[in-house]
């Protein structure tokens, strides 16, 4: 069993690597009820390493809200997308867990200001590409962006 802890579970993807390691994310609420998502390294023996919250903190303590994870495993890292509460709306944010096994600090993707959703990340050899449904400025339709990170 990879969680037992949280009073609710949703959304768990899985990744995993050349090496037979594997990373799990999923959704999880926290002791204050926030949306959160957490995420756990298995090494290529089998042996998991400890949960942590990979969503990206919000200023001054406020709820976090974070969900519809993503996650893809590319030749040297690990990279997960998500979308979260900033306040106003929802950003689109990502975090990539080094060959090391430490997280990166999670990048802004999309700042919210058009609605983004439904966000989805591929990786090769070579580079990252996440994509995700934005409302289009003015209404009438939505499109899909995506960045790539080489």
């Amino acid at each position: 069993m990879i969680e037992e802890e949280a009073a609710s579970v949703d959304e768990a993807r899985l990744a995993l690597a050349e090496d037979g390691s594997a990373t799990a994310l999923w959704s999880a609420r926290d002791d204050d009820n926030n949306a959160r998502l957490v995420a756990r390294r298995c090494d290529a023996a089998g042996a998991w390493e400890a949960p942590v919250f990979i969503d990206a903190s919000t200023a001054g303590g406020s709820h976090v809200e974070a969900s519809h994870p993503a996650l893809a495993q590319g030749a040297s890292d690990t990279t997960a997308v998500w979308r979260q509460w900033n306040g106003d709306g929802r950003d689109i944010k990502a975090r990539s867990l080094q060959a090391d096994g430490h997280w990166g600090e999670a990048v802004l993707v999309d700042d919210g200001a058009h609605v983004p959703r439904a966000p989805c990340v591929a990786a090769g050899a070579s580079f990252t590409l996440v994509a995700w449904v934005r409302d289009r400025e003015g209404g009438g339709g939505q499109d899909l962006w995506f960045k790539v990170r080489r």
